[in-house]
């Protein structure tokens, strides 16, 4: 029997060998030529190496260190939002009313300060006699349940909020002085405060403060102030947790009618025009034209269309020029009416409105830009009406049995700015150190028993040509020798770096990745200006835009994952393009459920 023998290698992967045979066409005279493997099997691989690149990359990320990387930069945008976007936007939109920093209320005629105020509903947040006011007031409450929520945000926010600014505080510390350590001494003060006591106390701002003193540089003096301002914001932020919050009786604005009724102020509506023909339109001879006012307008579609009438036929249905009747056709909305125009006059008219200027030809004066001709009517009884200074003279806010609990805005903005600088601080300080502690062979930061070590062992190598029997010492006495006897020394350890240089700088580091990566730089600066600074595009340009803030969010997360995931191009645009999807996504709902 013939062996069964291998074919040859160069037979089993040559160009030519083909398994597939060839199939005839029996309709033609030709043979159908083979389809060709190259380019099919080329656009597979293709797809295939990029799926294994995207794999890998997936599966080598950092996704701990990208999360905490993200969620950081969301925090610190919130806080530049509450910082600068926010009183930049109201000013800006308190401009158009030649107003400053004023933002409307909830309740109706009352403001934050309880004062009555029939007049304007708009309250200056930044006024510093309301700096203890709950200007953001949320509920209506019992007396126990604004109680158990004040209470709640001290111990949750307050206590909670000490211990993280703490923990966070003290891993930037123990970094920055141990890096610290292997260029100069350390004191013992200092040391026991940063690495074994490892929570802020009076006692330790004042072993801090008097350290920083003995310094004679200036960049570790300068380390030591932030230090010391930071031990006291931390020690301070419980109490200015506390004192940012509270709860407060809710209000309720009545108004002492002609009959010494006491009405509630929001059965009130403002009487912009009245139409003195109005049962032309289907109305009572004297027809009232309500006005309710939101962000500058009315919003009531009467108000609108009146507006527009008198604005292209004039008032009084006169002629601007003449002073005689407009007896020509006019349209009032939908409703066509013959001649003579409607005889139309208005109470107030504001400066921004329409009419305001308007002479009366027949007497030659302004009759609408008196403002003590402003009035408003009860709802319900249209025919009797009321001059805002009678209202401001006879209404009140009277407290409810309900409260509220909220914020006072002034003192939020104080600790958002607080807040700001301690964190950009304390991470810069964290990061520089750490970057500078990886260039060096030891590395690991001292806490606990090793902290409690290196601290004994340096002692007992200082001590013993003082004192031969230090362990006999009481604690008095060990103080009192320590700084005596140890002024000047402290703990130092070895400076032996696996790089040329240990120094690092943020801002250097900063400026080279930028110069590597000018695109990227653009990129992230134009998403995160665009994050930071939407609301001032609220009122000035199309309601989709705004909507888009949320497609931006979906963006902007791609793109920094793309970043810190994606090795190569294809990778960080799949990332980008995903990210844009959802943003897409997102967008077109949020509108579709804004305009249904």
């Amino acid at each position: 029997m013939t062996p069964l023998t291998r074919p040859s290698s160069h037979l089993l992967h040559s160009p030519k060998l083909d398994f597939h045979t060839t199939v005839v066409d029996y309709g033609s005279e030709k043979p159908n030529t083979p389809e060709p493997l190259g380019q099919r099997d080329g656009d597979r691989a293709w797809i295939v190496r990029w799926k294994d690149e995207i794999v890998a990359d997936l599966r080598s990320a950092n996704w701990s260190r990208i999360t905490l990387g993200y969620l950081l930069g969301a925090w610190i945008l919130g806080l530049f939002f509450l910082c600068t976007t926010i009183p930049v936007y109201l000013y800006w939109w308190g401009v158009s009313y030649s107003l400053s920093f004023e933002i409307e209320t909830s309740d109706v005629g009352c403001l934050p300060n309880d004062v009555f105020n029939a007049r304007d509903r708009r309250y200056n947040i930044f006024d510093p006699s309301g700096f203890f006011q709950i200007t953001h007031g949320f509920g209506s409450l019992t007396f126990t349940g604004a109680k158990l929520a004040d209470l709640s945000w001290d111990i949750i926010v307050g206590r909670g909020g000490q211990s993280m600014l703490a923990y966070f505080s003290w891993k930037a510390f123990s970094a920055h002085f141990k890096n610290q350590m292997n260029k100069e001494p350390v004191s013992y003060n200092l040391y026991w405060t940063m690495f074994i006591q490892d929570q802020p106390s009076f006692q330790a701002v004042w072993q801090t403060i008097r350290d920083t003193c003995r310094r004679q540089t200036r960049r570790s003096k300068a380390a030591l102030v932030f230090v010391i301002l930071n031990m006291i914001f931390i020690l301070a932020f419980p109490t200015l947790v506390s004192a940012m919050t509270g709860y407060r009786p809710n209000n309720k604005a009545f108004v002492l009618d002609h009959n010494k009724n006491l009405i509630s102020f929001d059965k009130f509506v403002l009487a912009k025009y009245i139409i003195h023909d109005g049962h032309r339109m289907g109305h009572q001879h004297d027809h009232i034209v309500p006005c309710t006012v939101r962000f500058g307008s009315c919003v009531e579609e009467e108000a609108h269309q009146t507006w527009k009438y008198v604005k292209e036929f004039g008032f009084f249905g006169l002629n601007n020029e003449t002073g005689d009747l407009l007896n020509i056709t006019t349209t009032f909305g939908e409703t066509e009416l013959d001649p003579p125009a409607l005889n139309i006059s208005a109470f107030y008219l504001s400066k921004d409105e329409f009419g305001y200027d308007w002479t009366d030809p027949r007497t030659n004066t302004k009759p609408f830009s008196n403002e003590s001709n402003a009035a408003m009517y009860q709802t319900g009884t249209p025919s009797t009406t009321y001059t805002y200074d009678y209202i401001q003279e006879h209404g009140s806010c009277v407290q409810q049995q309900t409260y509220k609990w909220g914020f006072s805005f002034l003192q939020v903005f104080v600790m958002s700015i607080l807040l700001l600088i301690w964190t950009c601080g304390t991470f810069v300080m964290w990061l520089g150190a750490h970057k500078a502690l990886v260039q060096h062979v030891d590395r690991d930061v001292p806490s606990g028993f090793k902290a409690a070590y290196m601290l004994a062992t340096s002692l007992n190598l200082q001590l013993a040509g003082i004192h031969k029997s230090t362990a006999l010492l009481t604690t008095k006495q060990l103080s009192q020798i320590v700084e005596r006897d140890l002024a000047g020394r402290g703990i130092m350890t070895e400076e032996v770096t696996t790089l040329e240089s240990a120094n690092y700088s943020m801002w250097r580091a900063c400026r080279v990745w930028m110069k590597h990566h000018p695109w990227w730089s653009v990129w992230l600066t134009v998403l995160t200006a665009y994050l930071t600074w939407w609301p001032l595009l609220f009122y000035s340009v199309w309601l989709a835009i705004m909507y888009g803030h949320f497609s931006v969010v979906a963006l902007h997360l791609g793109s920094v994952i793309a970043l810190a995931v994606g090795s190569t191009r294809k990778t960080q645009a799949l990332f980008i393009f995903l990210g844009a999807a959802v943003g897409v996504l997102i967008w077109t709902t949020v509108l579709y459920y804004s305009i249904r």
